[in-house]
């Protein structure tokens, strides 16, 4: 299951996409109306799944299925059987997946362009690059502002019985669709801790430098679980106004910003979370963990109060 969708619950879609050396297709282009739903059917291996990979990449982040950029490149089966024998060098991991698409954020129609040219030497990772009606664009997170989209595949069947990160990461897409600048926030909040992290760890002892960071965090951080927030909200209100013989199912959030937001002004949330920032440093250097929006979990019942990794499929 694949959809599109706007702030406003505006249909969004995709008119045009033409593939190159993506996954099984040398080439490929497809037309299609953007105003009503698509069917992809075919046999095992036609390439169904390949082609809603492509269209996933025309938001922010790894893809439908988190692939390495390099495992996205068409490999042949003569080329790959000559890789694996080590008889020729590997071939250039370059791919690319252009598109025209309706966006219900934005307003208008948008061509979108995207992909990885193979690395200059074996030293460099590829990267993906984006151009968004002919310029090129510098943070893929600006695609959040034109196309939102959210998958539900069979490798998620048991997601509620996964690990936390994979709730989490599937909330924060549908986040994004109400709230474009979520992506850019995430991406804010995950630099900065990151970096923070590592100066840590390396004995960092510049106050400065460390409370300027944990600004960031605070900032960023308290924008992420405001707008998870608010979209429960959205979901929560759906839920109980449906109106048919499915089971109704109960979600929160379970993390200390987003439970903060719910009793205190977002301003007393900033400091309480800037001062247990400030106040975990040595315990972090040494191994330790922080509380943050990196930690937050997606919970999910059944209106008789199971769980939802104990009830069936």
């Amino acid at each position: 299951m694949f959809g599109f969708a706007g702030a406003n619950s505006i249909v969004a879609g995709v008119r045009k996409i033409r593939l190159t050396n993506f996954r099984c297709y040398a080439s490929a282009s497809l037309n299609l109306d953007s105003s009503v739903p698509v069917v992809l059917f075919g046999p095992n291996g036609a390439g169904k799944t390949n082609l809603l990979e492509a269209v996933s990449y025309l938001t922010p982040g790894k893809g439908l299925r988190n692939a390495r950029l390099s495992d996205v490149a068409r490999h042949t089966t003569a080329a790959f059987d000559e890789e694996i024998k080590g008889n020729v060098m590997p071939m250039p991991f370059s791919w690319a997946v252009a598109a025209e698409v309706d966006s219900a954020l934005s307003g208008g129609v948008f061509d979108i362009g995207t992909g990885c040219e193979a690395a200059l030497s074996s030293d460099s990772s590829p990267r993906r690059k984006l151009r968004i009606n002919g310029q090129d664009k510098s943070s893929l997170s600006e695609l959040s502002s034109i196309l939102s989209a959210v998958w539900i595949t069979p490798a998620m069947d048991r997601i509620f019985a996964g690990e936390a990160a994979l709730r989490r990461r599937f909330f924060d897409r549908l986040v994004q669709s109400f709230s474009p600048s979520h992506a850019g926030e995430l991406a804010a909040y995950s630099n900065s801790y990151r970096q923070w992290g590592k100066l840590l760890r390396e004995g960092c002892s510049d106050k400065h430098w460390l409370s300027a960071l944990e600004d960031s965090m605070v900032s960023h951080g308290v924008a992420v679980a405001a707008a998870r927030n608010n979209t429960l909200q959205r979901i929560e209100k759906f839920l109980s106004e449906k109106e048919d013989d499915f089971p109704k199912a109960h979600i929160r959030l379970v993390g200390f910003l987003e439970d903060s937001l719910q009793s205190m002004p977002a301003l007393t949330v900033e400091d309480n979370f800037k001062e247990k920032l400030a106040g975990s440093r040595g315990f972090y250097a040494d191994g330790g963990s922080i509380v943050g929006p990196h930690q937050t979990d997606l919970l999910a019942y059944h209106e008789n109060g199971q769980s939802a990794e104990l009830c069936s499929t």
